[in-house]
């Protein structure tokens, strides 16, 4: 989510399904980036001002795999 944690590293999503997109964009160039598991960040974090460590920034319908 915009300004979330660690939203300097890219992935930044917002709205519906956009962690979904996100997600199967990484599957499609799976082979080329070498991975394996796709990390997402659901609650603020010590290290990025603003951020709430206490509370979460996508409900369980938002985590389902694609």
């Amino acid at each position: 989510m915009p300004s979330g944690h660690c939203h300097y590293l890219a992935g930044v999503v917002e709205g519906p399904g956009a962690n979904r997109a996100a997600i199967r964009e990484r599957e499609r160039e799976r082979e080329r980036r070498s991975v394996d598991v796709v990390k997402v960040m659901v609650s603020g974090g010590m290290t990025t001002g603003g951020t709430d460590l206490f509370g979460v920034q996508f409900d369980a319908a938002d985590l389902q795999p694609p």
